[in-house]
Order: C-alpha cells, then sequence, then structure tokens
C-alpha cells in the first residue's frame, strides 16, 4: 500500500483527475471481494469507470465456476443492474448496442470498414480483428512495463510467481492487456493494472530485502525517496500549460457553465463547463453532438481536421490555443 501510494504513473493519473486511478482501486476491490453480489457490483462500477471493466464480467463468472448457481446468478444480476442504464442509455443515443461512446472508432480501427460495433467487426473479419489486437498486445504490454517503472522492474520480475496471492492479479492484468487494451493501446490505460502489478512487485522487494541484510533499510528507504521525486516530477509540462490556457480562455471569453465539445473533458471541468465528448474525432460527428446539445463551442486539433473537410457556414475558427496545438470553434450564429 506505501508503494502505491507514491507510485508515480498512480499520483499523476489521481492529479489529473483521470478515472484510471479509480478503476484500478476497483479492480483491487473486486480481486478481494468475497461475496458474489458485491464482487458483482463492483465489476459494474468498474465498467462505469472506465469500459474495459466490462471484462469482470465473464472473468467473475469463471472464479465462480465451482460455486453453486445461485452465486452465479448473484453476480451477473448484480454485474447487469450496474451496468444497465449506461447501456440502455447508449443504445438510446447512438441506435447500437455498444459498451462505448468510443466503440465505432475501436471498430474502424480494427481494418473492417464499416463496422459500428466491435462485434460486428468480429463477425464481418475475425482475422483482421485479430490481427490488429495481436499487433495492440505487443504494444500494451510495453505501455504496462513503462507504467510500473524502471525503478520497480527488478523486484516485479523476483516477486513473479513468488506466491500464489499474486497469480490472481496477474492473470487479470494479462486478460486486460491481452483483450480490450490490445484493441486500444494506450500508457494512459495501463495505469489501472499498476495495482494489479503491485502484489508481485511488494513480494519481490520482501525477497530483495531478504538478500541485502542489513543494507536493506537504506534500499528501501532510497527507493522510496526515489519514487517519491518521480511521482512528483512534471513530465509533460505543456499539456498542464496548455489545459489551463484553454480553461482561461472559455471562461474569460464565454464565462462559466459553457457546453463544450472536445475528446478530452476535462477541458470543459477546466472551464466550470459540460463536458461532451464525441465518440470521434470527426468533425462531422462533433458538430452533429454540438447540435443536439445546444452546444456552442467545439474544440480539436487542427491536425484531426484533413481536407477536403471545409467548416459549415455557421462554424467559425474564434481561437488557436496552445501555440496552435488546437483550434476553438464557435457554432451557430
Amino acid at each position: 500500500m506505501l508503494v502505491a501510494a507514491v507510485h508515480p504513473a498512480l499520483v499523476k493519473a489521481s492529479a489529473q483527475v483521470l478515472p484510471e486511478t479509480l478503476a484500478g482501486a476497483l479492480l483491487i476491490a473486486w480481486l478481494v471481494a468475497r461475496r458474489a453480489g458485491v464482487a458483482g457490483a463492483l465489476a459494474g462500477v468498474a465498467y462505469l469507470a472506465r469500459p474495459e471493466g466490462v471484462l469482470l464480467l465473464p472473468l467473475g463468472l469463471w472464479r465462480l465456476r465451482r460455486a453453486r448457481l445461485r452465486a452465479l446468478v448473484l453476480y451477473a444480476g448484480a454485474a447487469v443492474a450496474v451496468m444497465a442504464p449506461a447501456l440502455i442509455a447508449l443504445r438510446a443515443e447512438t441506435g447500437h448496442w455498444q459498451l462505448s461512446p468510443r466503440e465505432a472508432r475501436l471498430a474502424l480501427l480494427s481494418g473492417v470498414p464499416g463496422a459500428t460495433t466491435l462485434a460486428e467487426a468480429a463477425l464481418r473479419n475475425p482475422a483482421a480483428l485479430l490481427a490488429r489486437m495481436a499487433e495492440g498486445v505487443a504494444r500494451q504490454v510495453l505501455y504496462d512495463a513503462t507504467a510500473l517503472g524502471p525503478l520497480l522492474a527488478i523486484p516485479f520480475l523476483l516477486g513473479v510467481g513468488a506466491a500464489r496471492e499474486t497469480r490472481g492479479p496477474l492473470a487479470v492484468a494479462a486478460w486486460f492487456t491481452a483483450l480490450p487494451l490490445a484493441l486500444n493501446p494506450s500508457p494512459r490505460y495501463a495505469v489501472p493494472l499498476v495495482p494489479l502489478l503491485l502484489p508481485a512487485t511488494a513480494a519481490g522487494l520482501l525477497a530483495l530485502g531478504e538478500r541485502l541484510g542489513r543494507h536493506a533499510r537504506v534500499a528501501t528507504a532510497a527507493l522510496g525517496v526515489a519514487l517519491v521525486v518521480q511521482a512528483l516530477w512534471m513530465s509533460h509540462p505543456f499539456d498542464a500549460a496548455c489545459s489551463r490556457e484553454v480553461s482561461r480562455l472559455v471562461l474569460e471569453r464565454y464565462g462559466p457553465g459553457q457546453a463544450l465539445v472536445a475528446v478530452d473533458g476535462r477541458f470543459a471541468y477546466g472551464a466550470r463547463g459540460r463536458a461532451l465528448v464525441p465518440p470521434t474525432v470527426d468533425p462531422d460527428d462533433a458538430l452533429a453532438l454540438a447540435r443536439r446539445n445546444g452546444a456552442r463551442l467545439w474544440l480539436t486539433r487542427p491536425a484531426w481536421i484533413r481536407p477536403p473537410w471545409t467548416p459549415p457556414a455557421d462554424v467559425h475558427a474564434v481561437a488557436r490555443p496552445c501555440g496552435g496545438t488546437f483550434v476553438l470553434f464557435e457554432v451557430g450564429g
């Protein structure tokens, strides 16, 4: 727990108000839950925190495969009851049964043209989907290792298989890496898996302490200081400065309470507004979302606007914050 409290990836994700740290905590809570109903509810909440959390539904049923039928029904019922409102809302908004508003984008990334859901992509061209996942697994494994960090790499390797208690968390991390995260690998999505890697890391630290003998305390203190320094070190200062600039621009020019269409909802939160996240970076999707919700502002990157697309007559670029990294549009009169 002490390592988790100062782990750089977890600290930075928490400071940036990302849902990944919450998802990681829910994964750990799910692992230690003993009652089927509680575990099922945690699986549902994990899905609400991160769509990949839906994988806990089949994983939980597998964990309970030797339990009575009542436990299986209780687990599945609790999970589906928590997930259902979000699934129904997505169905009402998009007209498709899907797990995430961005599932259409993932379906396109799978290499199956025209697919709007992952299920459709799997039915149309399973070979293309599997090829995409095979490529993504290798990248996500690298991201997982990077998120754990070089300071903890040796303890982790020493602790793998050192105790039976580490096998469950590692298996869950492996399933997440090999299935949902392989579809859209990202360093950010590795953060929820860090708590699952820490039990093996802790076992490795204990084994390393036994080998170091009387030098173990000094090594432990040095590791703790190094982790704290790494956690406090601002690794992407431009991102933080850019976020503040965009928030200040929206607040000063339009005031609080504005609905802002942007792929990253934190821009709207920083401007004390309402976040509207489009399913893709396509301008047409963003503008359709803005018009449905009566939003006045749309923030995007110029690199995402590919020719020959041109803004409609009622859409005007009004600012290019962060040195032109983003462009802010006004939608409507």
